[in-house]
């Protein structure tokens, strides 16, 4: 469906999703879309979703609470461009083998990412960026140790003072834009 940008509304109840193992980009570009309802999508084997949803920008909100995203890598990008997007439940997403984290949506103004597992995840620059309504998030159980090694690690020749640097521009703009933020 990606790029049905005159889209409006479609039904996906009926779609047996048990052996899509890629759904990167499903409804991307799908411009005019108001709803959909993927709850009853079985996402057991689905390795990428990334841009799943990106420029749904019609969105309002979007039942993704069941989905089991125990063997997703990447999900970047995912609701990238959803700027009506105002709820979303993601607090029972898996993220362990994710290696590039989500890009969230304008409108949102909480967000419980509280049970999310960044360990494996070697980006979360702009995560959050442009979540302008954002008014509180709960980090504190990220783990960004990959990150922080890759970072140390990719240059010998750095002092201390160039690696924290280098730190900072990686992580500094995960919130950029997320003025209500305290």
């Amino acid at each position: 469906f990606s790029c049905c940008s005159q889209l409006e509304s479609i039904d996906v109840s009926g779609f047996n999703t048990t052996n899509v193992k890629n759904m990167g980009g499903m409804f991307e570009g799908c411009s005019q879309l108001e709803s959909i309802d993927v709850s009853g999508f079985n996402t057991a084997n689905v390795d990428d979703m990334i841009g799943m949803f990106s420029g749904c920008s019609q969105l309002e909100s979007i039942d993704v609470s069941g989905f089991n995203t125990a063997n997703v890598e990447n999900m970047s990008l995912m609701f990238e461009g959803c700027s009506q997007l105002k709820t979303i439940d993601v607090s029972g997403f898996n993220t362990a083998l994710v290696g590039e984290l989500l890009v969230m949506c304008l409108q949102l103004g909480t967000i419980d990412v509280s049970g999310f597992n960044a360990a494996n995840s070697s980006g979360i620059s702009c995560m959050f960026r442009g979540c302008h309504n954002l008014k509180s998030i709960d980090i504190s159980s990220f783990n960004i140790g990959k990150i922080v090694s890759n970072v140390y690690d990719c240059n010998d020749n750095w002092n201390e003072e160039e690696k924290r640097e280098r730190l900072h521009e990686c992580v500094d703009d995960i919130f950029s834009g997320c003025f209500n933020l305290r």
